[in-house]
């Protein structure tokens, strides 16, 4: 399997799924989000369209300029829909802070079992 690392995840397609997992107490930035973006298209590397499963669970916090390149047109590009995997209330915080700010064109939700997550991020929903 193909893993890029970047300054602060872990970036890598498994069972067609694009994968970001986080290392823990990171604080990510613009720097970190442009990146870690750059590493899911060099993964992806064609014109298709790929579910996104991020492992936020130790993510401290996103800077609002990364939240908005996250759902700017450069993931738009290369993602089709987008789960947010946590299970503390720190990270449902973070991820539910950034699906209520953030509105872009691609369906985001938020998930505390990876099971449900990937099983939501296969379906034609």
């Amino acid at each position: 399997m193909n893993k890029i690392k970047t300054k602060t995840s872990t970036v890598y397609i498994e069972n067609d799924i694009l994968r970001v997992d986080y290392m823990a107490d990171v604080r990510i930035s613009i720097s970190d989000a442009i990146e870690n973006v750059e590493a899911e298209k060099e993964l992806i590397s064609s014109l298709i369209k790929m579910p996104l499963l991020v492992d936020i669970r130790n993510v401290k916090s996103i800077e609002s300029e990364a939240r908005d390149y996250f759902t700017g047109v450069e993931s738009q590009q290369i993602i089709s829909k987008a789960a947010l995997w946590t299970d503390s209330p720190i990270s449902n915080m973070i991820g539910n802070f950034f699906i209520g700010l953030n509105k872009g064109t691609v369906p985001v939700k938020l998930f505390s079992n990876k099971d449900k997550a990937i099983t939501w991020l296969i379906s034609n929903d």
